[in-house]
């Protein structure tokens, strides 16, 4: 999984048999002439392995670094958190073991003859890391000793802003839709949603659902390009969301980058049970809080689709605005939805014609394109829920 400016040849493999054993020597040896850095600064990015993306062997690492090399860290692989600590040595290279809890536990004798309980903990993975392009990025490998035994690569970047210094442009607040399985044959028709924040120190976070209904939660920190990794896992570790997004001026959208959505085959469950592989090209808008007396979307002549999934067929309905926040159907159609102000997220829910099934729904619009993007989940199945104003030839 590489960031679109990053090419293969452009990767650092160290092999971790032998150098593993140099680099550890090197940082204990030299630790007083690592590199010197202007500033505290933070790397963040991805874990993979070339041979494809798999949860369990893909994750997300953060390093905060001080000025004399030294840094802490953590790894998200999985489900699996750890933290870690070390120093890059003269050559800007650092080895560092990675122990993870038991959840056993070990009486310890104090020097004062008082004893307490110290949990043991094991080695579960070894990283070795080296900074490269003038500090801007970190790359390297990891060798995990689970009882499969992997190793896969490591590519981050640098943190790019300071909330004095140098404010990330980039601040604001933003809405997400991450599209489904166009096709619904193995994976969710619908679109997942989210609400993105960027501070002034260019620190991302984004809360929202995938379109199977798992959550979303994931933080990282901009580069000086504007490139910021995100690593979601999802269904108990069986799944994850995975890729490098851009923030970019391109028109449609904020946000450039392929994600990767994989969810493992899963027996017994009732939607998705074969699993799914899908890429996801994001969509992305700039939300700004309208007045109070200001629609969040300006619909004339709204209607409300919803489709797909195992509905049969689509079918639409218009819309009628009752307040600045809220729709209804017009008619007497039984819909009804509520936009947050504050995020431009939408619930809703609305009765299938001729029937007595009424569909909850929950999604993000996105104010560049004038449309709200969501998905339904019922004993039906998953589908999709699309926000926008009537052509003009329907009218």
């Amino acid at each position: 999984m590489k960031h679109p400016k990053h090419h293969s040849s452009y990767l650092l493999l160290l092999a971790v048999t032998g150098q593993c054993f140099a680099a550890e020597q090197a940082a204990s040896s030299a630790s007083s002439n690592a590199p010197a850095f202007a500033v505290k600064t933070a790397y963040n990015g991805l874990i993979y392995r070339e041979q494809g993306v798999l949860p369990g062997e893909t994750g997300y690492f953060r390093l905060d670094v001080s000025r004399n090399g030294g840094f802490t860290g953590k790894l998200l692989i999985g489900k699996q958190p750890a933290g870690f600590s070390g120093r890059f040595n003269q050559e800007g290279t650092a080895y560092v073991p990675v122990k993870v809890g038991t959840g056993q536990y070990e009486l310890i004798l104090n020097s004062d003859l008082s004893a307490d309980y110290r949990e043991i903990k094991k080695l579960e993975w070894t990283l070795v890391l080296q900074l490269t392009n003038g500090l801007d990025e970190v790359a390297g490998q990891i060798l995990s000793y689970d009882r499969n035994g992997w190793s896969g690569n490591v590519l981050g970047e640098r943190a790019g802003y300071s909330a004095s210094a140098h404010p990330a442009p980039q601040a604001g607040s933003y809405t997400v839709v991450l599209p489904g399985d166009p096709d619904a044959q193995s994976g969710p028709a619908g679109y997942g949603w989210g609400a993105l924040t960027v501070d002034k120190a260019g620190n991302v976070r984004l809360q929202g659902s995938l379109a199977d209904n798992s959550k979303v939660t994931a933080r990282a920190v901009l580069s000086a390009a504007g490139a910021w990794p995100l690593f979601v896992p999802s269904d108990g570790g069986r799944g994850m969301l995975v890729g490098w997004l851009e923030f970019t001026n391109a028109a449609g959208s904020e946000l450039a980058g392929q994600l990767i959505w994989v969810r493992l085959r899963h027996p017994g469950v009732r939607f998705y049970a074969e699993g799914f592989t899908n890429q996801i090209s994001v969509l992305a808008s700039r939300y700004v809080r309208p007045a109070s007396h200001q629609p969040v979307l300006n619909l004339a002549n709204g209607i409300l689709v919803l489709g797909k999934g195992e509905l049969g067929s689509s079918f639409t309905n218009s819309l009628a605005l009752r307040s600045p926040t809220e729709l209804r159907g017009a008619g007497g159609s039984r819909v009804m939805f509520n936009f947050s102000l504050s995020s431009g997220l939408f619930l809703g829910r609305a009765e299938v014609p001729g029937t007595t099934l009424t569909l909850g729904f929950r999604g993000a619009v996105l104010q560049n394109r004038n449309v709200g993007f969501g998905y339904f989940i019922s004993d039906l199945g998953n589908g999709e829920v699309i926000i926008e104003e009537q052509p003009l030839g329907a009218l």
